[in-house]
């Protein structure tokens, strides 16, 4: 049987967006900081992927 959840461990969908875009946000600046990658090569591979999920129809 499922146990019960605890609503004070219960978030809502935008909580968890927030949370999740701000850890992406901190991997992203820690990357650039540490000159793993740089800005340009975030950028143009995420116009990459862009381009590719909206050639299929995703967005």
């Amino acid at each position: 049987m499922a146990k019960p959840l605890d609503p004070k461990e219960i978030v809502t969908v935008q909580e968890l967006a927030v949370s999740n875009m701000l850890e992406l946000e901190t991997l992203k600046q820690l990357l650039f900081e540490k000159g793993i990658i740089s800005e340009e090569e975030f950028l143009a591979r995420f116009k990459k992927l862009d381009r590719g999920i909206k050639q299929k129809g995703g967005r």
